[in-house]
């Protein structure tokens, strides 16, 4: 495994890794002011030593914790390290990794490893469904240690793993945070405990999953997509070169950039629904369930943030014919976003158009779509607007 020293893999001090552990975790904190509630999970023995089993129990367990963010400052060499992702030859870890994501809606953070030969990227890091992390010193340098490969430019990241001029041999220009103590630390020393200084892409993955956290905090209900999204859009690309690349990913994580990526959305949008035309029956007082329609949002140009959602409809009470989230992250150009509305049948009186309007942002956006409600008799007829959902039933037909 990984170890937190880049001079010495042999040490292998990894100490409650999974899920912002012992010492990562007081970087989380300084990133994230404490808004979040930590779970963590030991996996590693006492000389660092871990298996891929325990890993994935690990990942189960803050599954069954209910983890946002899952944080891994370890890793090893695994077939496929040299690949963009390595999902086809650790198979195990990349179900584990693609069940918390795709299922659980968990961001995956892993630390890309250290001292490796040009080209590696550590498992689980090299899994395509979790954000890798190298590291740079506080000059946004490349860390002497950092792993570099085209998993990084895959769907990696870099973030400070030591101070200016971080150097080998000198331990004021890592970082200092908690260590346990009797155990040595990365400068080969017994630690009295409490706090000690180190360096490593361990030391760096915490600082992305810090800034994970703040984005969480501040809109919950962003997907693992849409924080990769951020994160890619909003960090700096450092180095030269280009981003994505082979040593800095798509650039060095920039939590201010993140988190005002968040901000109301001041340009206009594109918004498109799936299926676009729904239909209901219903008799006397059954009607067909609801019906799960896919929104989905770009942007063509611009500056990504948040659109507010309004579903609105004519006055008095009024079952909705579409209804679903408040707002809606669009993220940047090229990316898209999906949230999932409910489409069912409306309430209404006999006879008259009734008109429902779906509408986000600032200048306003808005799409159309049909939502049919029909009796078992004959429907009524629809009759779409541009931008809203219209409604006109017979005279002599109400639905329930």
């Amino acid at each position: 495994m990984d170890s937190e020293d880049p001079k010495n893999d042999a040490a292998k001090n990894q100490f409650e890794h999974v899920r912002l552990g012992k010492h990562t975790l007081v970087i989380s904190k300084w990133v994230f002011l404490e808004i979040m509630k930590f779970l963590i999970d030991k996996v590693a023995d006492s000389n660092g030593h871990v298996s891929d089993s325990q890993i994935i129990s690990g990942i189960q367990w803050g599954i069954s914790n209910g983890a946002r963010i899952i944080s891994m400052s370890l890793g090893r060499v695994a077939n496929g390290s040299t690949q963009a992702n390595c999902d086809a030859y650790s198979s195990a870890m990349t179900t584990a990794v693609n069940n918390a994501v795709n299922y659980y809606g968990i961001t995956v953070v892993a630390a890309a490893g250290n001292n490796d030969a040009p080209g590696i990227i550590d498992s689980p890091a090299c899994i395509s469904n979790t954000i890798a992390v190298g590291a740079v010193d506080g000059n946004d340098n490349l860390a002497w240690y950092s792993n570099t490969g085209p998993a990084m430019a895959d769907h990696g990241v870099v973030a400070p793993g030591c101070g200016p001029g971080c150097n080998v041999g000198n331990p004021a220009t890592w970082l200092f945070s908690a260590w346990p103590a009797g155990l040595n630390n990365c400068n080969h020393q017994v630690s009295n405990g409490g706090y000690d200084w180190c360096t490593g892409t361990s030391m760096a993955t915490p600082v992305v999953s810090g800034t994970v956290a703040l984005l969480l905090g501040r809109f919950p209900s962003l997907t693992p997509a849409n924080v990769k999204q951020i994160l890619y859009a909003t960090s700096n690309c450092v180095g030269g070169g280009g981003c994505p690349n082979n040593n800095f990913g798509h650039g060095r994580v920039n939590a201010l950039n993140a988190i005002n990526a968040l901000n109301p959305i001041n340009n206009g949008f594109t918004m498109s629904v799936n299926p676009a035309s729904t239909s209901f029956y219903c008799s006397n007082t059954l009607c067909d369930p609801q019906q799960r329609v896919t929104l989905t949002v770009s942007l063509a140009g611009g500056v990504p943030g948040v659109a507010t959602l309004t579903y609105t409809g004519p006055g008095g009470s009024w079952n909705p014919a579409v209804s679903g989230p408040s707002s809606v992250f669009v993220p940047p150009p090229g990316s898209t976003n999906s949230v999932a509305l409910l489409a069912g049948p409306v309430t209404c009186c006999p006879g008259g158009t009734w008109v429902w309007t779906i509408a986000g942002g600032t200048p306003q956006t808005t799409e159309t779509m049909s939502v049919i409600t029909c009796p078992r008799l004959p429907c009524p007829t629809i009759v779409v607007n541009s931008g809203t959902i219209s409604q006109e039933l017979a005279p002599d037909r109400k639905v329930i």
